[in-house]
C-alpha cells in the first residue's frame, strides 16, 4: 500500500512538469504563427473546423480535435494499477484580421490566439 502511494506522488509530480512543458512548447508554436496567415497554420493543423465573423472587420477560426489514449495496467509490487483510457481534447482559436474585401484564408493575418486542452500537444 505504500508503495502504491509514492508511486501515485511520484507520477502527479511528473504530470505536473509535463504539464508545464507541454504549455510551452505549444504557446512557442503558437507565439510563431502571430503576423502570419491563417493558411500556413491550416497546413500545419489542417482545414479549420468553423470559423465566424467576430466584428471589427476580424474574423475567428477554430480547430478542435479529440482523440482517447490508450489505458494500461501496470504491475506495481504484488498488485496491478489499471490506468484507465483519457479522452483527448483540443481547441486552437486565432483571431485574425484583413484589409481585403473577398479575403482568402490566405489574406487573414492572426493576431491573437487561445488554446485550451489536454491533446493540444
Amino acid at each position: 500500500m505504500r508503495y502504491c502511494r509514492i508511486a501515485f506522488v511520484l507520477a502527479l509530480i511528473v504530470a505536473a512538469g509535463c504539464g508545464q512543458m507541454r504549455a510551452q512548447k505549444i504557446n512557442e508554436t503558437l507565439n510563431s504563427y502571430i503576423g502570419r496567415s491563417v493558411s500556413d497554420l491550416a497546413l500545419r493543423l489542417g482545414p479549420p473546423t468553423t470559423d465566424f465573423a467576430s466584428g471589427n472587420g476580424r474574423h475567428a477560426f477554430q480547430w478542435e480535435t479529440a482523440s482517447q489514449g490508450p489505458g494500461a495496467v501496470v504491475p506495481l509490487g504484488s498488485a496491478l494499477i489499471a490506468v484507465l483510457p483519457q479522452k483527448r481534447q483540443c481547441r486552437v482559436s486565432v483571431v485574425a484580421s484583413t484589409s481585403k474585401s473577398n479575403p482568402t484564408l490566405g489574406d487573414w493575418i492572426i493576431e491573437h490566439y487561445e488554446w485550451n486542452g489536454n491533446g493540444c500537444a
